[in-house]
């Protein structure tokens, strides 16, 4: 009787511990979430499915009857927006709250998981999806999956995407999927297959950072790697940063007038019409 206490009382200090020691990891990865610039949206996002799978998780212990919750995510928008970082601190969150056994994270794109004959990308697919197994895959440009050039046309694509499907209905509460990319594309990428809309349906956008924000990024990068940085020296960064932003956005626009006159040219038959194509910016 005296064995059967002591070991209770064992179980419930070492309970007790591991949940401290979660609270703690869980709040030091929130905080480096709330530590990152910019990004507002997209953390206050993060934080409502944390704590929706939070409230999911104690219903279980509770006993009580949950909806099934997806945690599979799609990521959209631009380079270079924070993408990565966050689907990194999605894991070790995940870890902390008890949702994924390792919280370890993987990121891969194309080359990695097509073949280059049939039936091979199933086994390279499954191979990269094991590794991942108890933490997160992060499919970068996932719709280049079906790409070959410019077009869905890539014949091992479906091998790939039916593969990732199988083991996420497989390995459920095992590993979460995050594909990220382009709004547009990744629309058209979902829309290939009814089993990813399916799986896939929490959204998340990243916005392009602000040229304030992008010179508070340089400048912590820098403070990081032990240099200081002058205010003469950090207004003429953000001179050379707005001078990109700018830079960038009119070879956007004069893409995007490229583009127009072509669509145009097809409806028109190729006529040589006598008008000026004017954007509205």
């Amino acid at each position: 009787m005296l064995a059967q206490l002591n070991k209770k009382i064992e179980n419930e200090l070492q309970n007790k511990q591991n949940k401290q020691s979660s609270d703690y990891l869980l709040n030091r990865h929130l905080s480096e979430l709330n530590e990152l610039v910019g990004l507002s949206s997209v953390k206050e996002e993060v934080k409502d499915i944390i704590n929706l799978n939070q409230i999911s998780k104690e219903r279980e212990k509770l006993g009580l009857i949950n909806e099934p919750i997806s945690m599979h995510l799609v990521f959209q928008g631009p380079p270079g927006t924070g993408k990565t970082t966050i689907a990194r601190l999605i894991g070790k969150i995940y870890k902390s709250i008890g949702i994924l056994s390792k919280g370890h994270f993987l990121e891969v794109d194309r080359s990695k998981l097509i073949g280059r004959y049939i039936g091979q990308t199933t086994h390279i697919t499954r191979k990269v999806l094991e590794q991942a197994h108890g933490g997160v895959l992060f499919i970068d440009e996932a719709y280049s999956l079906l790409q070959d050039g410019d077009k869905y046309k890539c014949p091992f694509g479906q091998e790939c995407i039916n593969t990732i499907i199988k083991y996420m209905e497989d390995n459920r509460n095992q590993i979460i999927v995050i594909v990220a990319g382009y709004p547009k594309e990744m629309e058209n990428f979902l829309s290939t297959n009814p089993g990813l809309k399916s799986r896939f349906n929490t959204f998340i956008n990243f916005p392009s950072f602000k040229s304030t924000e992008l010179l508070e990024i340089f400048s912590s990068a820098v403070n990081n790697s032990g240099y200081f940085i002058s205010d003469e020296a950090k207004k003429e960064n953000q001179d050379i940063i707005n001078d990109l932003i700018i830079a960038a956005f009119n070879n956007a626009k004069e893409n995007l007038k490229k583009k127009s006159a072509e669509e145009l040219s097809k409806v028109t038959g190729g006529l040589n019409l006598p008008f000026d194509l004017k954007l509205p910016f």
